[in-house]
């Protein structure tokens, strides 16, 4: 279980975090994955099969966007 960016408790695995400079931190489970940062917003990731897409992460298969100040995304 993580929290996601906007602070909501998931199931989770494989998990990398990514962060602006193009660092990027793994867990046990995507351990072994490589990023690398393309362009603005954009990540080309390597080295993992893919990611958990149980129901209880919702629409979407799970995946998140970042929400503002404001609540958009």
């Amino acid at each position: 279980m993580v929290f996601d960016s906007n602070g909501f408790l998931k199931k989770s695995s494989p998990v990398i975090v990514i962060h602006s400079d193009g660092n990027y931190e793994t867990n046990d489970e995507s351990e072994g994955a490589e990023v690398r940062r393309t362009g603005t917003g954009q990540y080309h990731i390597t080295g993992i099969l893919g990611y958990n897409s149980d129901g209880a992460w919702g629409v979407n298969g799970g995946i998140s966007v970042p929400k503002d100040n404001n609540g958009l995304e």
